[in-house]
């Protein structure tokens, strides 16, 4: 039976990338390795908070009998909810620390 190897998703190699360039740049300041490693393991959330994706896909049957105007505040409610989730996103990126 073959073994299957797993290798790591684009968002682990990304970090790996990210994380040796800020201990080159922390190689360059009087840190303690210590310090170094304190810096990294808190900058791993912040990474992990700005690369996350959302994807979502919304079917909204109306009736036959619904017309233009019915439609139009179904799609404005839509809109809406969607800037104010942005919004909350925003918010907590900026109130992380």
């Amino acid at each position: 039976m073959a073994k299957i190897l797993r290798f790591p998703t684009k968002s682990v190699r990304d970090w790996t990338i990210v994380e040796k360039a800020l201990r080159k740049v922390l190689d360059g300041t009087p840190a303690d390795q210590t310090a170094k490693d304190t810096i990294v393991e808190r900058m791993k959330p912040v990474y992990e908070l700005c690369n996350r994706s959302f994807s979502a896909s919304v079917e909204l049957p109306l009736p036959q009998s619904a017309g233009a105007q019915d439609r139009q505040r179904v799609v404005d409610a839509v809109q809406q909810a969607i800037q104010q989730y942005e919004l909350s996103l925003q918010h907590s990126r900026t109130t992380f620390f």
